[in-house]
């Protein structure tokens, strides 16, 4: 197999998005678009940018990607498919030194690339560089069914399409556990991808919860973190309880396993709440409210006495 692989230097716009929060407590959100060049195999639409004036790139690529089979490869006997060939791998560069690049206007050799620009250590948008790579001959083991002079993939009774090539000499089982080694490893991807999915959509749902004590910014926080623990939690289980069930069939002690670690795992967190519930001291009932307590009027004071007229001293002038 011959692969061609094209690139072109264009502009490429990148996105970051922050959010903050105000004074007031709602949220800011500002997004900021920076530009840069860089070589990649497809068109970038310069067209979808958000400031697209001194950003254009070409509408297009000069040449497309491409693969060439040699429709003779043959594994003994039997022909290869293409798809049996990518599956062999091992692709390494082919050098390109001894091109002729005469029919290429504005061509240069560079490294590992046929270059087609001004100048290859300062590349402007619109240039573009071809590599080649090619998977050579050599031993290779397949795993495929024989269909008169050709090897194609085998269909089981379930319905599986089993075509399994490797470079070297390996057995079957060799081939089949690097197979199934594979695809664990895609699976477990595939269940983080899922996993990351269900916590991030959860806490988008619950999120807003926490804007309700925007006011006050520790309460805020503290509600956040809470969410986020219990949105961890539910994932958890309904994660579990997803694996378990797509296992039923094939594994069943597993699966039945999960199921019931699930519902322990509830049972625990249920149970933690009620106990916490149980222990937080009820609240005393009302005490209704005192009269008003009317002031104490003073005791009456008996009448006081009477005060004798005061006597004039002045004595009288004596007579002899």
């Amino acid at each position: 197999m011959l692969e061609r692989k094209v690139e072109m230097y264009q502009w490429e716009e990148d996105e970051d998005t922050k959010t903050r929060e105000t004074v007031g407590g709602s949220e800011e959100t500002t997004t900021t678009y920076t530009y840069t060049k860089g070589w990649s195999t497809k068109a970038i639409d310069s067209g979808k940018f958000n400031t697209p004036s001194g950003h254009e790139n070409p509408s297009e690529l000069p040449y497309e990607q491409s693969k060439i089979f040699d429709e003779e490869a043959r594994l003994g006997d039997f022909k290869l498919r293409g798809s049996t060939i990518e599956l062999i791998g091992g692709a390494t560069t082919v050098p390109v030194a001894e091109f002729d690049t005469s029919k290429l206007p504005n061509s240069h050799i560079s490294g590992a690339h046929i270059y087609i620009g001004a100048q290859p250590a300062s590349p402007m948008v619109g240039d573009v560089r071809i590599s080649f790579s090619a998977i050579p001959a050599g031993l290779v083991s397949v795993i495929a069914q024989q269909d008169g002079g050709k090897l194609v993939p085998y269909k089981s009774k379930s319905g599986s399409i089993i075509e399994l090539a490797s470079r070297g000499e390996k057995t079957s089982d060799e081939l089949i556990t690097a197979a199934a080694n594979k695809n664990t490893q895609l699976t477990w991807l595939y269940r983080a991808a899922g996993f990351l999915a269900m916590w991030i959509g959860l806490t988008m749902i619950l999120g807003p919860f926490s804007m309700l004590f925007a006011f006050i910014p520790f309460l805020k926080s503290v509600t956040g973190f809470l969410i986020g623990v219990a949105t961890l939690l539910i994932t958890v289980i309904l994660s579990s309880l997803t694996i378990a069930v797509m296992w039923l069939f094939y594994r069943p002690l597993i699966a039945i396993g999960i199921i019931v670690g699930a519902i322990g795992v509830t049972w625990l967190i249920k149970a933690f709440i009620l106990d916490k519930k149980k222990g937080t001291p009820a609240p005393l009932p009302a005490q209704p409210l005192a009269p008003p307590v009317t002031p104490t009027q003073p005791m009456p004071q008996p009448p006081s006495p009477p005060v004798p007229p005061a006597q004039d001293q002045t004595q009288p002038p004596s007579t002899s």
